[in-house]
């Protein structure tokens, strides 16, 4: 079976996706057209609830099946053969059991991690976008531990997602060639970060072009809009079919990030009462600690 030999494997809003642009580039790296096929959590997305809001669409861009997911690979002559799915870490020990089993104990681990109240409140945003959440931040983070018993999917894991500590420590176990990076320094300095990620995945250097921010969330001003953008359909699909005889793929992804851009309401952030914002420094306050003695340095957002 075909499968990758380098995984970003979380955390979800932690700029994953600026990762894997500029990445995605690279003549030696190789990421499938879905960029996170979920394969390696396979059992856990095939065991969430229908009831889950977002159920269907997140079917549409999983792939769970051991054929499919291997044909992402066919003929790829690269070194690096990438995979994605940010929510690795939030179910580790599946991960890791399926990426050891498929992939090997030598594959190349990279996690991308953001001061953990930002993340919550840009997750809860992303979903609150794509039309998938109907209740206020504070609302929605009481409701957190029962939709998770329920099954719902892991989008709804805003505070639970922002743990990192225990997962990294089980993959740091499991596998050799682990890198931990994250979203502060990769924006302040992205040629020296991604030289360091350049340098754990053993290739050249290259050229970022122009460093930008990507899937940036916001409130859409027009909801059609959006979905044509966001949501697989016949339409999206042919545009993009046509588009891509013109211009890469690369191109095309930059051009639907501008028009989502210009369809998002200005000002629109997640603002959370002073009293919501010490309850969750108190929840992470020790899962800080122990993430600054597991990969012992000083945090960016701690510093």
């Amino acid at each position: 079976m075909n499968a990758p030999n380098f995984i970003i494997a979380g955390a979800p809003k932690c700029g994953s996706t600026t990762l894997f642009r500029y990445l995605n580039p690279h003549p030696d790296v190789f990421f499938p057209r879905i960029k996170e096929p979920g394969f390696m959590i396979k059992e856990y997305y095939q065991g969430l609830s229908q009831d889950s809001p977002n159920y269907q669409r997140q079917l549409e861009y999983l792939v769970l099946n051991a054929e499919s997911y291997s044909t992402l690979y066919d003929d790829i002559n690269c070194k690096i053969l990438g995979d994605s799915s940010i929510s690795y870490l939030f179910q580790y020990e599946k991960a890791i059991a399926n990426i050891l089993r498929y992939s090997g104990s030598d594959t190349k681990i990279l996690f991308i991690l953001r001061e953990p109240i930002g993340r919550l409140k840009s997750q809860y945003q992303y979903i609150a976008e794509l039309g998938f959440e109907k209740l206020d931040i504070k609302d929605a983070l009481e409701a957190e531990a029962n939709r998770l018993s329920k099954n719902w999917s892991s989008i709804y894991a805003y505070q639970k997602q922002g743990l990192y500590a225990e997962g990294i420590k089980a993959f740091k176990k499991a596998f050799v060639n682990v890198h931990v990076m994250f979203f502060e320094e990769l924006i302040a300095e992205p040629d020296v970060q991604m030289n360091k990620v350049y340098h754990f995945l053993d290739i050249p250097s290259n050229d970022l072009g122009e460093g930008s921010t990507f899937n940036k969330s916001g409130i859409p001003r027009n909801r059609a809009i959006h979905n044509f953008l966001m949501t697989k359909n016949p339409v999206r699909t042919a545009f993009a079919k046509v588009m891509r005889s013109f211009i890469s793929e690369e191109h095309l992804l930059l051009f639907r990030d501008k028009l989502r851009g210009m369809n998002q309401k200005r000002n629109s952030g997640i603002e959370i009462s002073n009293d919501l914002k010490q309850t969750l420094k108190d929840f992470y306050k020790e899962e800080q600690k122990e993430l600054e003695r597991l990969l012992g340095r000083t945090l960016p957002w701690t510093a």
